[in-house]
């Protein structure tokens, strides 16, 4: 996460930095360090913020991400987001079996996310809003329910994605 997602994110969510500092049980002056990019964020600050964006936005019911990507049952029966019933926040847990091993560390695993249309499809909204359009989904833009990926061009389907209720 670059300091203009976290500024963006920090923005989206309505909260001033001292108020998203107690958020995170961090330091006020550790935001500002974030925001004028002296200090890196760390994983666990990161992943802080893209669970409260998910439970800010949470604009779409997806189906869980074992059933888009096809995972097999030998894939699913060692992952964690299936044996959690957590399809929807797979990206959250650390250990999924994404490409086909688990990922040792948050780094890893973030930078998988990054090119995945699960996760992707369940931060386009807020990313569309925040006229994002760099660091997470710079390779990404979703037009029209078409996702271009690196080898990957389709339309979801409806059974994919569906607004919510």
């Amino acid at each position: 996460m670059n300091k203009s997602e976290f500024s963006n994110i920090r923005h989206y969510l309505g909260k001033s930095q001292v108020e998203i500092s107690e958020l995170l049980c961090i330091s006020p002056g550790a935001v500002k360090s974030y925001e004028r990019g002296v200090s890196k964020i760390p994983a666990i600050t990161e992943r802080q913020m893209l669970f409260l964006l998910f439970n800010k936005v949470s604009p779409v019911k997806m189906r869980p991400c074992w059933q888009i990507k096809k995972c097999p049952s030998k894939v699913k029966d060692r992952c964690p987001a299936w044996e959690l019933r957590a399809g929807h926040i797979c990206w959250f847990i650390t250990g999924t079996v994404c490409g086909g091993e688990a990922q040792e560390n948050w780094d890893e695993k973030i930078n998988i996310c990054r090119e995945c249309e699960v996760f992707i499809l369940m931060f386009d909204h807020a990313m569309r809003e925040l006229g994002n359009s760099k660091g997470y989904f710079d390779r990404c833009v979703v037009s029209d329910g078409v996702l271009p990926f690196k080898n990957d061009l389709r339309k979801l389907s409806s059974d994919e994605i569906s607004p919510s209720p």
